[in-house]
């Protein structure tokens, strides 16, 4: 920075003491403006660099082809034979979008949406758009300023909220939102959870048009990838439903290539969604492929890319939320005098689009967290352990010769080599205990203290340690640039005291492969000797147990530092890897990716992003010891609320409407749902069913069956046996009192939640030795998985909306992750065909997952942010906030007992609102949703950690923290319940 700003930015300049003053000469605001538009002018009039469309001749491509449920891949190289006329080989001309829509506010008549829903409910001979209108309005409660009298206002800016139980309507609501949009010549876009949602509300709302008598398109949005999954699997499970064939004819289509392929096997390799769209190379006469990839000539009419091209006119965009978040359009657009070639899908529905809503953004939210922390495993020593990515992409890469480019190939070559000896060599020594465990005061520390290393965390304490500082004295700059001197590939050497020289030398060669020798040892007592050597008067290095600390910081630095700059690397590569059938540098690439993104908030409170390395290491299994590395980004929290504000008016300069719906997104604990913004609109939870908890637990004949807390064939065996018991006890008398009833009749079928694809098999088989008919337990399967199964019915996770329709059955056993959200089993009236839900293991998540550490810091730290007339205080406020919980939270054992009290709160908070979506399932149509708890982890109360307990605590809480009085008022009898629930369980020793 002090090299490069004060020569090549006006307004900076050194002063004597080498910092960088600031010298605008005119308001600061006023040069950041000038700067945003010299940067802007940089991006229109930068030249647009076509795409290369593959003429006459032989091409190649390999096509990456997994294998059958996922029990391994292939790649296999193709050639295309392709003969054109000059004229095919033409270009895609770019699409011009046109100036941005123009909406500050978007004023409804609430007459008007009545209107409508009487049209459309008089069209179909149907009553539940009217009952839903009139059951929103009726009892919409706001606060002051946003009151809805005759129009609904949605105004443009921060996001803003409608929330409102599981059976009121609300998407009825947008149904019709969206309609009134086109009959006043608007653009609405709606972002649901699911594709399979997506495709069902598109053809929901292109029904209601045409009913209304307008032909404007509405498009399903989804990723041109998935585009014939969706249609096949939709049209798979829709029976004769005209959905199946409705969403076939918009997104089904064929690939041209395979019918040039020179060998029957190329024809018959052809993936949907893995098509070479942009990946073909020339074949040259020595039969290798060209460096350069080049367009398909048929992409242009490609029906892949069908709803996309239709999407940049259509009237109605219905699109997922990870496509919105993730997704581009693939298709080259012109926008605000620029050309862009892979526009994100983002961008495209903020810059077409009067009004944006999104369902379930609570979910929206989590999606987010998800892709803003991910983890990598490096090297893992376990026997049965998967290949790691690294191992992989070596692998990968010694069957790729002569798909990669020359020079990428060697570069990568180099640095995987690399980096697989530094994660392996590194996991071998941890698990031979060569690595010092942190101690907690004099105790020794548990295997798993220490497990998260932030490397660089450790350069103030290793340069004040080394160098001779005070403890009340910060280093300077000389003292970081003479410690980056010791380590390899990264400061300059000669920046380097000489009485550290050898240990500079040593760094080297433990980090280096060149030697062929394991120099470990030998580097770690000659950086221990030479640290003795230290000249500083005083030193901290006199004492021996420091030198132990700073010669294990210092050799862990090097691995973990050099190898951290190597994994950028495949990040950047890895578009030019995938292209040439290396899959795994997909894997690295995801888990890494987010730092080479776009974001508005790049940053979240901690005020960078983050890249963190896990180890694992046990000295009662030494052999399992395993490195993973970890990267976090962004700031999920933040977009989502200021979605219609800061990112609206980072892509388009001006702020768009959106409106989140929602059931739970204000919960304030809930790291994953909670939405930091107050509802704008809301319908108390007292006017549509209600929801009733109670303990289920089993017994057998010692004790109540416990699944949370229990490992591997330990919770198999669990589950079978309380599958088994279950059914007896509970399940089969539960059925019997549903069929007796002629007001429940039509919903005698049970949903039971586990939190594992292993669970749902475990509980079916355990059903099955009950006596259950195999036709009678339907399970949940991964969709990939085709695997026949003679002791219960299996059903693919993207079709569970067929139960009780087109697969029926007693019970639908399923993961709670699939279960709890966007699962709408109802009849052709909209009434649930669920009797009840049983959540049969408490889900306890993995506090060790980088989303959970992001989800929980950042939630925490967005809690104390308040509103004041210092940005920069609050700032530094939500900064140490976030750095204090992130210290809690690495620093603690990964067991919910041992977690800080806020994180216990947080788990319980977001199983509170995974219980209330869960109920939502039985709750369509205005039944009450029915749930049971039935793990006895749920009520055990000797670990004080059972839930009764930690639902009072998090009253308190919230009463403390003056959320309690709206919480009640957005939840209404449901928050009673479950208070109800827990008081009474506290006044009672009986599980029963």
């Amino acid at each position: 920075m002090q090299e490069f700003v004060p020569h090549k930015i006006a307004g900076f300049r050194p002063n004597d003491d080498g910092h960088l003053l600031v010298d605008l000469g005119r308001p600061a605001l006023e040069y950041v403006d000038e700067c945003l538009v010299a940067l802007q002018g940089e991006r229109e009039m930068r030249p647009r660099a076509a795409a290369t469309i593959a003429g006459s001749g032989v091409f190649g491509t390999p096509l990456y082809l997994p294998g059958e449920r996922g029990s391994g891949s292939r790649t296999v190289d193709v050639q295309y034979q392709l003969n054109l006329l000059e004229e095919d080989v033409a270009g895609e001309p770019p699409a011009a979008l046109g100036p941005a829509a123009d909406a500050d506010a978007v004023d409804i008549p609430v007459a008007e949406l009545r209107d409508l829903a009487v049209r459309l409910d008089t069209a179909f001979g149907q009553v539940h758009r009217l009952e839903s209108v009139d059951r929103i309005f009726q009892h919409l409660q706001t606060f002051p300023g946003e009151e809805v009298v005759d129009i609904w206002t949605l105004r443009a800016g921060p996001t803003r909220i409608l929330h409102a139980p599981t059976g009121v309507g609300k998407n009825v609501l947008a149904e019709l939102v969206a309609c009134w949009c086109v009959e006043h010549e608007r653009v609405a876009s709606l972002v649901m959870p699911t594709n399979a949602v997506v495709v069902a509300t598109a053809y929901s709302i292109e029904r209601s048009l045409r009913a209304l008598g307008h032909g404007d398109e509405v498009v399903a949005l989804t990723s041109p990838r998935s585009a014939q999954k969706v249609a096949e699997d939709t049209a798979r499970g829709a029976g004769t439903d005209p959905l199946g064939e409705w969403t076939f004819a918009k997104l089904a289509y064929g690939c041209a290539l395979p019918s040039a392929a020179l060998t029957d096997g190329a024809v018959d390799s052809w993936q949907p969604g893995d098509e070479p769209c942009g990946g073909l190379r020339k074949i040259r006469e020595d039969g290798r492929a060209s460096g350069s990839r080049r367009t398909c000539p048929w992409k242009r009419s490609c029906g892949k890319f069908r709803n996309v091209r239709s999407a940049l006119a259509a009237s109605v965009i219905v699109t997922s939320h990870a496509n919105w978040q993730v997704g581009g359009i693939q298709v080259p657009v012109e926008i605000q005098g620029r050309v862009e070639e892979n526009f994100r899908v983002e961008e495209l529905l903020l810059h077409r689009s009067h009004v944006v809503l999104i369902d379930e953004i609570d979910a929206f939210q989590a999606a987010m967290l998800g892709r803003s922390a991910r983890g990598l495993v490096l090297a893992d020593r376990r026997v049965r352990a998967l290949p790691s990515p690294l191992r992989r992409l070596d692998n990968e890469l010694a069957e790729s010769s002569g798909r990669v480019d020359a020079s990428v190939e060697h570069q990568v070559r180099a640095a995987t080599a690399q980096a697989r000896f530094l994660a392996e060599t590194y996991t071998g020594h941890l698990s031979e205990g060569a690595f010092r465990r942190q101690e907690r005061g004099r105790n020794p520390g548990h295997p798993m203290f220490g497990r998260w290393l932030l490397p660089r965390r450790w350069d103030a304490r290793l340069a004040a340690t080394l160098f001779g500082i005070p403890d009340d004295v910060k280093p300077t700059p000389e003292h970081y640039e003479m410690l980056q001197g010791l380590f390899p590939l990264e400061g300059d050497p000669a920046k380097v005291p000489e009485w550290l020289q050898p240990a500079r030398t040593a760094l080297g060669q433990v980090t280096s492969l060149t030697t062929g020798d394991d120099a470990f040892q030998p580097v770690w007592e000659t950086i221990f000797q030479t640290l003795r050597e230290c000249p500083h008067p005083e030193s901290r290095l006199s004492d021996e147990k420091e030198r132990i600390v700073a010669t294990d910081r210092l050799i862990r630095r090097a691995y973990l530092e050099q190898l951290r700059s190597l994994l950028f690397r495949f990040v950047y590569a890895a578009p030019q890897l995938q292209a040439s059938g290396i899959m795994a540098a997909r894997d690295i690439a995801e888990a890494l990716g987010q730092y080479a993104e776009w974001r508005a908030i790049p940053y979240g409170p901690l005020g960078r992003s983050l890249f963190a390395f896990t180890e694992h290491y046990d000295p009662d299994r030494p052999d399992d010891a395993s490195l993973r590395v970890s990267g976090f980004g962004g700031d999920p929290h933040s977009y989502v609320t200021s979605l219609g504000e800061v990112t609206a008016l980072a892509h388009l300069g001006k702020p768009r409407v959106v409106v989140g719906f929602s059931a739970t997104s204000y919960f304030p604990g809930a790291p994953h749902h909670h939405v930091f913004s107050k509802p704008t609109w809301w319908v108390a939870d007292d006017h549509s069913g209600g929801v009733h908890i109670l303990a289920s637990p089993v017994s057998d004949a010692e004790e109540f069956l416990r699944v949370s807390g229990t490992h591997g064939k330990a919770r198999t065996d669990v589950l079978v046996r309380l599958g088994e018991l279950l059914w007896k006890k509970r399940l089969a008398p539960a059925l019997r009192n549903l069929a007796a009833d002629p007001k429940t009749a039509h919903r005698q079928r049970l949903l039971l939640a586990v939190t594992s694809y292993d669970g749902v098999r475990d509980l079916a088989d355990g059903i099955s030795n009950a006596g259950v008919p195999a036709d009678q337990i339907v399970a949940a399967v991964r969709p990939d998985d085709d695997r026949p199964n003679r002791r219960w019915t299996p059903l693919p996770a993207d079709r569970l909306e067929s139960f009780g329709r087109h697969v029926d059955g007693s019970v639908l056993i399923a993961p709670l992750a699939r279960a709890q959200r966007g699962l709408n089993i109802v009849d052709s009236q909209g009434r649930s065909l669920l009797g009840s839900v049983w959540l049969v293991v408490r889900p306890i998540p993995l506090i060790d997952e980088p989303t959970e550490i992001l989800a929980h810091v950042h939630s925490r730290a967005k809690a104390s942010e308040r509103a004041t007339a210092e940005p920069a205080a609050v700032l530094d406020l939500l900064r140490r906030v976030a750095g204090r919980s992130f210290d809690e939270m690495f620093d603690s054992l990964p067991y919910f007992r041992t977690m800080p009290a806020e994180v216990k709160l947080g788990i319980v908070a977001e199983t509170l609102n995974g219980l209330i979506q869960l109920a939502g399932r039985a709750r369509r149509g205005g039944a009450v949703g029915e749930i049971h708890l039935v793990d006895y982890a749920f009520l055990d109360s000797s670990g004080r950690s059972d839930m009764p307990r930690l639902i009072t605590k998090l009253r308190q809480e919230w009463q403390r923290e003056g959320h309690l009085d709206l919480m009640q008022r957005l939840y209404g009898q449901t928050l009673a319940e479950i208070f109800s629930f827990a008081d009474q369980r506290k006044n009672t020793d009986d599980p029963e």
